[in-house]
């Protein structure tokens, strides 16, 4: 992606913002804008023991912005938390101050102008994240270091994504499939990253098994996954033409070897090679009755693991037994009754008591 300066980016009616202390000159007591935003950022720096370098930071809108690595990612999430941090704190501080004179206009001004900046400061880590040295390296840093807070948007950023809105807009594929899906009640969705770190912090999957994403969307899981672990394939099947490519061509600039995404209609495809199977809400419900029930059969066959968002496809079929302790939700994790011991084996967990 191309470099874009972080001020360019920024809506004209929030640049508009900042400029706000040449319209206001002064407060009833002769304090000019700047001194007030000035104190008042000092003054929520020393309220969170933080460095009064960061007002300046805010003041000048001189925040982190350089081409990250996977050494440097940690300090720029950093810097982002506590600058977004001061302004928060300078906001809550405006609420018990007492004003006089034209002080509404002030307390309007100064809240805008400081949520400004902060929305600005978040700016500035997105573009940084779209300029990633090791796209791979920093995606295993979201994963092995917690106090990093990142977000779904954040990891599309990196891989050179462009879902859809929660809520799917499904004429962007393939309008004979709206009516069948609006139908439904089904929205897409992305599997949020706290949940995917969650889950593969659970599993101890064993090495060279088969991963497969039934609905596989954009291929979140998938990605996540096969960058932890080179040792297992990960096949994605997906109905949406146009999020398969997506998905292939980021697997290609990744050089996942490790990962194939098919066009496909799960419903009509062998996934019999599957040993983990993964469901996040990828069907309409018309949908789900019937990969119930192919899952039940490959269960009575072979021992599986099926990880499914809070039981919507598995729960209650005989054919599976809950295996985890509650460690994965929203996800539930269940083994093939049948081949239960097997199963435990594959997942890498203990059985729920």
């Amino acid at each position: 992606m191309e470099s874009t300066n972080h001020l360019s980016r920024i809506p004209l009616h929030i640049n508009g913002v900042l400029t706000h202390q040449n319209t206001i000159r002064s407060t009833a007591s002769g304090a000019s804008y700047n001194e007030l935003f000035t104190t008042l950022l000092h003054n929520a720096c020393r309220a969170l023991a933080l460095d009064t370098a960061y007002a300046q930071k805010i003041l000048h809108c001189d925040f982190p912005r350089a081409k990250i690595t996977a050494h440097s990612v940690v300090e720029l999430y950093q810097e982002t938390d506590r600058v977004v941090e001061v302004c928060d704190e300078a906001r809550r501080r405006l609420v018990f101050m007492e004003w006089s004179g034209n002080s509404k206009e002030f307390a309007a001004r100064l809240k805008e102008d400081i949520s400004v900046r902060a929305e600005m400061c978040r700016e500035s880590l997105l573009i940084s994240l779209s300029e990633p040295s090791d796209p791979r390296a920093i995606l295993r840093m979201f994963h092995y270091r917690h106090e990093i807070r990142a977000t779904i948007q954040h990891m599309n950023i990196i891989l050179g994504l462009d879902p859809e809105p929660v809520g799917g807009d499904v004429e962007k594929h393939a309008t004979a499939l709206n009516k069948e899906f609006d139908a439904g009640g089904w929205m897409y969705q992305a599997t949020d990253l706290h949940s995917m770190r969650d889950l593969f912090s659970l599993l101890r999957l064993k090495s060279n098994i088969s991963f497969y994403d039934l609905g596989s969307g954009y291929g979140h899981p998938i990605f996540y996954g096969a960058n932890l672990r080179e040792d297992l394939n990960f096949t994605g099947i997906e109905l949406m033409p146009a999020r398969v490519d997506a998905c292939n061509q980021v697997a290609g600039k990744l050089r996942l070897s490790n990962v194939s995404f098919q066009l496909g209609d799960v419903t009509k495809r062998d996934i019999s090679e599957a040993d983990v199977v993964f469901l996040f809400n990828p069907f309409p419900p018309s949908v789900k009755r019937e990969v119930a029930q192919k899952l039940c059969s490959l269960a009575r066959t072979k021992p599986i693991v099926v990880l499914d968002y809070d039981g919507l496809v598995t729960d209650g079929s005989n054919e599976f037994r809950r295996m985890d302790k509650g460690q994965a939700v929203p996800f539930h994790v269940y083994g093939s009754r049948k081949y239960f011991d097997d199963s435990i084996s594959l997942a890498g967990i203990s059985a729920k008591k």
